[in-house]
């Protein structure tokens, strides 16, 4: 599995948006995923399954599916303290808690 289609690369400041909107620091691994992948497709190779896993991962800043775009909107429907950073190939969000309690933990939202 590679991920492919990357946005530009951004830097340590181009999280102060995020971290400023929920008043907390982002996950240092989440930030490091992001500082080397900004987004991008997940490409699996012939022999490898998708319907379960990520599909592709949002941008940060760049591009036209990124987190500021789904977090930003008015009527979002994600849970208060998570944050969406990628989509499964039904189109259900995975989301990045940033609740003390399960700060960090990894949740697939579903819809119908």
């Amino acid at each position: 599995m590679k991920i492919a289609n990357c946005e530009n690369t951004i830097q340590q400041s181009d999280f102060l948006e995020l971290e400023n909107f929920f008043g907390i620091r982002l996950p240092e691994r989440f930030k490091s995923h992001y500082t080397t992948f900004n987004g991008g497709d997940i490409d699996f190779d012939e022999n490898e399954s998708n319907s379960n896993v990520i599909g592709y991962f949002l941008s940060i800043k760049f591009g036209s599916e990124t987190i500021e775009k789904y977090l930003f909107e008015p009527d979002h429907i994600f849970p208060k303290m998570t944050l969406p950073f990628a989509v499964d190939s039904f189109g259900n969000f995975f989301i990045i808690s940033l609740y003390h309690e399960d700060f960090g933990f990894v949740y697939r939202l579903m819809h119908e």
